[in-house]
């Protein structure tokens, strides 16, 4: 019996999307060799929780029979960053070289699981006696993982798919393409949220068609996993998305012009934020949680218009203004301002080219977002800038971005996507080059030198740290090209077909 034969059309399409698919795991591989271990931010608790779960996991790991809830484990995974903190990022991580074989006992781990365990047992799995081995491995796992898995979820829109992936990378330049080729949990919840929202984008193109549907569902069903078991906030962050790709569904299929089911849904949505946050409006402006910050007398009031007017300070940390890593990574400003100004000119297109509805949507969600940030910072009682940190809400983002691209009534025209690949890809290589020489040597290093001249720290492999930036910087370079050749073969296709009718 003579095997299907694949079309010559089907064939260059897997083709293709295989093609950027490792296009995109090269460009977050390059981030993944970019810095030591212990770069991103809490990866000392991540690393503790993976080497350790919450009964050990000897060899590697053992508790401790001296300390209640402490487990004993090499120095590289419980604190390999404290070294190379001192001097506000001027020391290199050449310092790891002296921890090595060093144990210490520490209880700063997912012992009371304040985050799902799912993730931590299973880069458990690619745990070994070399620490720095095991690190890059986890870290090249969520690279690939993310690579697979946005390409495929792009691709199985008809009408966005291209789209899409210039929209995720250029939102995703340069700070979530640090997180997603990290340990850090929120990688899967990035990975997790952009698969939701493609899939569920796929599954409505595909409503007439029972059939059709089974590979977007398995795909939901992939994405909502590594969401929950990633950060506790994973639920939050679908069920809010879930509300604003339900509702212009609603509207177009069901009630149409009835302007009452919109107000009601965006009103339960603010509802559903605020009861799941768990605070009251007494609560959070009680006179008596009156505090000095800084120095400066604040009463509940005081703080919550402070925030408010720094608002747009705390947005500029999704594009890398307030550093990677542990914050002390500076990027540069060119690095962050041509992110965020790529970003913008996606979404205002997207807006612009949206209908009545969608747009609600979308200031409904953006709203959300904001309206979050504040209730999180107020109930902390701190200023932004100080505890809650751009990465928490980073999912959200990209969320609200790839809901409003999916939701555009027109494709990107080619000048756009041309001026946003080229501001992203200055972003990304800038980005990688600052990161690459915070580690080697210290950022009192002029960051155009040469990344091999003078090498204090670098990874046991063949690699130099100036091949990597290169890989990075050309593998983002050459991902966009695809796309946007891919874009434009598409176009040339339906204007043949149109001239054909």
């Amino acid at each position: 019996m003579r095997a299907p034969k694949i079309s010559k059309s089907f064939a260059r399409f897997i083709a293709i999307r295989a093609l950027m698919a490792l296009l995109l795991f090269m460009t977050l591989a390059a981030w993944s060799m970019g810095s030591a271990v212990g770069g991103s931010p809490d990866e000392d608790y991540v690393l503790t929780s993976i080497w350790c779960g919450t009964e050990g996991n000897p060899p590697y790991c053992r508790k401790d029979p001296d300390r209640a809830n402490a487990m004993i484990l090499p120095i590289m995974a419980a604190e390999p960053q404290l070294c190379y903190m001192p001097g506000n990022g001027t020391e290199s991580a050449h310092c790891q070289k002296y921890l090595f074989n060093q144990e210490i006992s520490t209880d700063n781990y997912n012992s009371q699981e304040r985050y799902p365990k799912g993730y931590f047992d299973f880069a458990r799995k690619f745990v070994g006696s070399d620490i720095e081995k095991s690190v890059l491995v986890i870290r090249f796992f969520n690279s690939l993982l993310a690579s697979v898995i946005i390409v495929f979820g792009t691709s199985l829109s008809r009408r966005n798919k291209d789209d899409f992936l210039i929209a995720f990378i250029t939102v995703a330049t340069p700070t979530s393409l640090y997180f997603l080729s990290s340990v850090n949990t929120i990688s899967w919840t990035l990975i997790g949220v952009s698969a939701f929202v493609f899939s569920f984008f796929a599954g409505i193109e595909n409503l007439a068609s029972i059939g059709k549907l089974r590979i977007p569902i398995a795909l939901l069903i992939l994405a909502i996993f590594l969401t929950v078991s990633s950060r506790s906030e994973g639920k939050f962050t679908l069920t809010v998305l879930s509300f604003a790709m339900v509702l212009p569904v609603l509207v177009k299929k069901i009630v149409r012009k009835n302007k009452t089911i919109i107000a009601v849904t965006a009103v339960s949505l603010f509802y559903f934020v605020f009861t799941n946050l768990n605070y009251s409006l007494l609560d959070l402006f009680n006179k008596s949680n009156s505090a000095v910050i800084d120095g400066v007398f604040y009463s509940p009031l005081n703080l919550f218009i402070q925030n408010l007017i720094d608002l747009p300070k705390f947005l500029t940390g999704f594009f890398g203004a307030w550093g990677l890593g542990w914050f002390e990574l500076r990027i540069g400003d060119l690095s962050w301002l041509l992110a965020m100004q790529s970003c913008l000119m996606i979404l205002g297109y997207s807006f612009l080219k949206s209908n009545k509805v969608n747009r609600i949507v979308f200031c409904c969600l953006t709203g959300t977002l904001l309206f979050s940030i504040l209730i999180a910072n107020q109930s902390n009682f701190s200023q932004i800038g100080n505890d809650i940190q751009p990465r928490y809400f980073l999912p959200f983002l990209i969320g609200i971005v790839l809901i409003t691209v999916g939701a555009k009534t027109v494709m990107f025209p080619l000048s756009l996507s041309v001026f946003v690949a080229t501001m992203s890809v200055i972003s990304n290589s800038i980005a990688l080059r600052w990161t690459l020489r915070r580690y080697i040597t210290g950022q009192d290093i002029f960051v155009a030198k040469s990344l091999n001249n003078r090498v204090e720290w670098w990874w046991g492999f063949n690699l130099n740290p100036e091949t990597v930036w290169i890989l990075g910087s050309s593998s983002l370079i050459m991902l966009y090209t695809v796309i946007i050749y891919e874009k434009r073969h598409s176009r040339d296709l339906n204007l043949r077909a149109q001239m054909n009718v």
